[in-house]
């Protein structure tokens, strides 16, 4: 008789059960897939994003928006990259620190096709929070259309069009696939 036989058939059978119940889990997390960037390390995000050692919501380092580095913390990807299901929606989550209420920086999510813009949402950071000084979280929905092509770029950046710095930690972006 061989033990192995045996073995190997109940692995084989233990296997397809593990496979099953595992393909049984919750529905909603399926249809999202999350990137996200504590800036520990930047590899896969755009190579000119400038991080700072002086404040951070987690690690070491942070990012900046102000009157000098107006663009910053940039992500792009083509959909088919993302995601192999249509993509219904695009949500970026990123904590931003404010020297000042009144300032003009946005979290920005848009769809780019052949360099053009082709659907574009922003949030104002300032709306998200009453104090100066602490980490608070921003949050921006992006609803993709119809016609958006597996070729076509999800960007997601934060700017600021004013004169104050805005430090930006731990960005998230989560590619929804469900209506």
């Amino acid at each position: 008789m061989n033990p192995f036989k045996y073995t190997l058939k109940f692995t084989g059978t233990g296997l397809f059960i593990v496979l099953l119940f595992t393909g049984c889990g919750n529905f909603e997390n399926k249809k999202k897939l999350l990137f996200s960037n504590n800036l520990e390390s930047i590899y896969g995000w755009n190579p000119d994003t400038k991080i700072i050692r002086i404040d951070s919501h987690s690690g070491h380092f942070s990012a900046y928006a102000d009157s000098t580095e107006i663009y910053n913390l940039g992500f792009r990807l083509p959909l088919k990259d993302i995601s192999l299901e249509k993509i219904y929606h695009a949500r970026a989550k990123v904590w931003a620190n404010c020297s000042a209420l009144n300032n003009s920086s946005f979290l920005v999510v848009c769809l780019i096709s052949k360099n053009e813009s082709k659907a574009y949402s922003s949030t104002k950071v300032e709306n998200f929070t009453t104090k100066t000084g602490v980490w608070f979280g921003v949050e921006c929905l992006l609803d993709l259309p119809n016609d958006a092509s597996p070729d076509d770029e999800l960007v997601v950046y934060v700017m600021n069009q004013g004169k104050d710095r805005v430090l930006f930690d731990d960005m998230e972006i989560e590619a929804i696939t469900i209506e």
